[in-house]
C-alpha cells in the first residue's frame, strides 16, 4: 500500500520533472556565448509543443476507451520522442562545448569499460545454467 502511494506520487511528478529539465536545457542554450541565432524561437516553439502534447494526453485520458484514441497516443509518443531526441542532442552539444571533444572520447571509453566490467562481474555471480 505504501509502495503504491509512493509510485502514484512519483508518477504524478514525472512529467513535471521532465518539463523542468527541458526548460533548463532550453534556457542554457540561449546563452550568448554559443552564438546560436534563432535558438530562442525554436525553444519557444518546442516549449509550446511539449505543453500541447501534455494537454492532448490529458484530454485523451479523460475518455473511457483508450483503444479509440490509438492515433492520438501514437502521435503523442512520436512527439515526446522528438522532444527527447532534441534534449539529448542539446546535452551532447553542451558537453562538447564545455569540456571539448577529448572529454567526450574519454567518457565513452569509461562507459564502455564499465559495461564490460559489469558484464563480467554479473556473469560470475549468476548461478551456472543447467540444461534439462
Amino acid at each position: 500500500m505504501v509502495y503504491q502511494l509512493f509510485n502514484l506520487i512519483f508518477s504524478w511528478f514525472a512529467l513535471a520533472n521532465y518539463y523542468i529539465a527541458f526548460a533548463i536545457l532550453s534556457e542554457s542554450m540561449e546563452d550568448k556565448s554559443f552564438n546560436l541565432k534563432g535558438i530562442a524561437v525554436v525553444n519557444v516553439i518546442l516549449n509550446y509543443f511539449y505543453l500541447g502534447l501534455l494537454m492532448m494526453c490529458f484530454i485523451l485520458s479523460l475518455g473511457n476507451r483508450p483503444q479509440g484514441s490509438k492515433w492520438g497516443y501514437t502521435a503523442a509518443m512520436i512527439g515526446f520522442s522528438v522532444v527527447t531526441i532534441y534534449m539529448t542532442v542539446r546535452v551532447v552539444f553542451l558537453f562538447v562545448v564545455r569540456f571539448g571533444a577529448d572529454a567526450c572520447v574519454f567518457l565513452l571509453m569509461r562507459c564502455r569499460s564499465r559495461r564490460s566490467f559489469l558484464r563480467s562481474r554479473v556473469s560470475r555471480t549468476l548461478p551456472a545454467r543447467k540444461d534439462r
